[in-house]
């Protein structure tokens, strides 16, 4: 990754379920090229402090110390990638042309 473009996305929310369309937001940049690899981790904690996740690339640890950063009954979401915006952009220009 050292020579492309890396992003780094990290965002709480108050409810799960907002974190979770982010991520599919994220699928579907991926399925139209403009983001390339990336790992997801997306974290929650709910009222009495129980940490749940599911996370795709990430260690186990690392997500878990995200989730005892968040306070009860947030949601987190960690998404490190590739970025292929300017790949994208430039076919969208040729296609234009």
């Amino acid at each position: 990754m050292a020579d492309e473009p890396v992003f780094i996305f990290l965002a709480t929310y108050n409810a799960e379920a907002d974190a979770q369309l982010d991520h599919a937001t994220v699928k579907e940049l991926h399925s139209a090229g403009v983001i390339g690899t990336y790992d997801a981790a997306a974290v929650t904690k709910d009222a009495d402090g129980v940490i749940g996740h599911f996370w795709n690339g990430m260690s186990s640890k690392d997500v878990m110390e995200l989730g005892e950063m968040l306070d009860d009954g947030r949601a987190a979401l960690l998404i490190v990638g590739k970025s292929k915006l300017d790949k994208a952009v430039e076919k969208a220009e040729k296609e234009a042309q």
